[in-house]
């Protein structure tokens, strides 16, 4: 034992902690943004924390355990989902054999996992986004159309507030993002995400009315529960935006969220409604809607 701490290689195998709290110490070392700090945490929670593996001690987990966990949780996850899923553990392990709490790293740098096919994310119609409008409760209909209308992520949308709408100069400004929980607002996803985006005539109608109908909260935030409260998003998705898919008898795979939804990318090609001015920021707003309004904004 003496020899092995004198030339580095002493490990110790005596510590009895365990993966998951491994787990939580690696990731609260790591410069991430709130919102995936969040992220990362509920993986852990879920997927490390929640299963056996979890509670083994660290210094005692074979391979096979492992690759038994990787098996299990690509029975239930999105390959895209799984592979940040195994980076994460691997890197906690890594960080545990730095640490001399193990000898070695069960997951080895190049491991043969399902591959990520990603569908091809189809934008929705003019007509399917007015379905959808059409679909969900009156007090969410300003949401769908700014949702297509601005090409905003489900975040930035959910944050939204009246400050950030330049009737006027037809802008919006977007700088920031609701966490999930839709308690706080924080920073947008990266630097290059703040940006001003042009408001369509259709959208700033739709929102003029939505406020009439609807006054922001006392922070100026423009949608809100019936209760006063901002929006999570897993409430809005499941809640609302699903239900709205099924009667409107859209995809299945129409989402609210994600990095390319079919509602954000809706109708993309080139602003074709009024006093759009006939440009955008390509990098970030690629939505479009022609003639989309809530049912009691149209002329």
């Amino acid at each position: 034992m003496e020899a092995a701490k004198l030339k580095g290689e002493y490990i110790d195998t005596s510590s009895k902690i365990t993966v998951a709290e491994k787990a939580y110490q690696y990731a609260a070392t790591r410069p991430h943004r709130e919102t995936t700090a969040v992220r990362v945490r509920s993986l852990i929670d879920v997927h490390i924390a929640g299963l056996p593996l979890g509670a083994r001690r660290l210094s005692t987990v074979k391979d096979s355990e492992v690759e038994g966990w990787i098996a299990d949780r690509a029975r239930v996850l999105a390959p895209s989902t799984l592979r940040l899923l195994v980076q994460l553990l691997r890197s906690v392990f890594g960080a545990a054999v730095r640490d001399r709490q193990r000898g070695s790293n069960p997951l080895p740098p190049r491991l043969s996992l399902p591959r990520s096919d990603r569908p091809k994310v189809v934008p929705l119609t003019v007509a399917q986004v007015q379905a959808l409008t059409d679909a969900v409760p009156p007090r969410c209909r300003a949401m769908i159309v700014t949702h297509a209308g601005l090409g905003l992520r489900i975040a930035e949308l959910l944050s939204l507030r009246t400050q950030d709408v330049n009737f006027l100069g037809r802008s919006v400004r977007v700088d920031w993002q609701l966490t999930q929980d839709g308690k706080r607002r924080v920073d947008v996803k990266t630097p290059n995400s703040h940006r001003t985006v042009p408001l369509p005539q259709v959208v700033a109608e739709v929102l003029s009315e939505h406020i009439r109908k609807f006054p922001p909260a006392e922070d100026g935030s423009l949608f809100t529960t019936e209760r006063g409260n901002l929006w999570r998003q897993e409430h809005y998705g499941a809640r609302v935006f699903k239900p709205a898919v099924r009667e409107a008898e859209l995809a299945d795979g129409t989402t609210s969220h994600g990095p390319a939804t079919s509602l954000r990318l809706s109708a993309a090609g080139r602003w074709r409604d009024r006093g759009s001015g006939g440009r955008t920021d390509r990098r970030h707003s690629r939505a479009c809607v022609a003639d989309v309004r809530a049912p009691d904004a149209r002329r």
